[in-house]
């Protein structure tokens, strides 16, 4: 199952969203994945989505610390990033590392497992609001805060994401990042 169709109907629907897609199986595979993804493309906003089976601090056969080093030595054009896997981001200062002293504004993973439907639901919603909204939404802390909260409000937070783990708002990390050299700050939706 991919979230594929879903994207290329929100570049369907928004004439500013371009979608470039690639598969991996392997560090290596991800890093030339990023490079032919990210590198070589010339749009002024990219955002980063990764989705793949994740558990504790591997994402597939990948380390999460390798995963990071990966995607910042390829920050270029960032502004976000999806990690769409489950339990990959149980602790935010793995988010917060990612980000930390970089161009990317905000990242966001789970805590715990979540189902392709439930992630996809939240991750369209993500991604909707960020194709309608002008780059300015990631200029301050409370700008960022804010579009947060407007783009994910359709979501019930009080969700049960996971029985044993809890909710929607207790299972998505968010990590915001108002500028390069600003300390990025974890983002609780309630």
């Amino acid at each position: 199952m991919t979230v594929l169709p879903f994207f290329e109907g929100l570049e369907r629907i928004h004439a500013n969203l371009s979608v470039y897609y690639s598969s991996f199986h392997n560090l290596a595979g991800i890093r030339a994945a990023l490079d032919l993804d990210l590198q070589h493309r010339k749009e002024p906003r990219q955002i980063l989505y990764i989705g793949s089976h994740g558990q504790g601090k591997m994402l597939a056969n990948i380390r999460l610390a390798d995963l990071r080093r990966s995607i910042r030595d390829r920050v270029g054009r960032i502004e976000g990033v999806i990690i769409s896997s489950c339990d990959i981001c149980s602790e935010s200062y793995e988010l917060t590392k990612l980000v930390e002293g970089t161009t990317i504004r905000w990242a966001i993973g789970y805590k715990c497992a979540v189902s392709w439907f439930e992630s996809m639901i939240i991750e369209l919603a993500l991604l909707n609001s960020l194709a309608a909204h002008p780059i300015s939404y990631k200029s301050s802390w409370e700008s960022l805060q804010s579009f947060f909260e407007t783009a994910l409000q359709l979501l019930n937070t009080q969700h049960m994401l996971d029985p044993v783990k809890g909710t929607l708002g207790e299972n998505l990390t968010i990590v915001l990042n108002s500028r390069p050299n600003a300390t990025p700050r974890h983002f609780q939706l309630y």
